[in-house]
This record gives C-alpha cells, structure tokens and sequence, in this order.
C-alpha cells in the first residue's frame, strides 16, 4: 500500500550545496516508490558526478564516498543517506 503527502519544499541539499526551490513547489513523499523526481536542471546539477546519461551508474562500493541528500518541507527535515538514494543492483 502506497501512503503519499502533498507537501510545501522549502529546499534541497546534496553535497552541502542549497538547490533553494521556488515558493509554490510541493513536493510528494510516498511511501512506494523507488525514484526521486525532479526539475531537470536541479537533478543534472546534483548527479553531475554520477556520470553521464539519464540513469546514473555508481559503483555501489563507493557508496560510503557519497553526500547526505537532504528534503526540508517548512521547518521539517528527511536526510537521506547514500544507502537510501542509490537503488543498488547486481
């Protein structure tokens, strides 16, 4: 079962770098899903050093190198670690 919120985003931080977001901007947590979605231009930025392409590739053993990707709605944070972001496949 999916559980989702319609939320206000006050900002995104990857790598200690703000990616400060309009006003009006409502982000949407949900509880089923595997992917994070956002404008093109913020998420090119952000994954520039993943590699080139639409679908990034990390090496997964390289995932304790990786930033803190953090998502503030209003006054509320959700950090996630690198564990969290990168769906890891054989």
């Amino acid at each position: 079962m999916h559980n989702y919120w319609l939320l206000d985003m006050t900002d995104v931080i990857f790598n200690g770098t703000s990616y400060k977001v309009s006003p009006d901007l409502v982000g949407i947590i949900d509880t089923g899903t595997s992917v994070i979605v956002g404008p093109t231009d913020v998420v090119d930025r952000m994954t520039a050093g993943f590699g080139p392409g639409k679908q990034k590739q990390v090496d997964c053993s390289q995932l304790s190198k990786l930033p803190l990707l953090e998502f503030k709605f209003g006054s509320d944070s959700y950090v996630l670690r690198p564990e969290d972001y990168i769906l890891q496949v054989q």
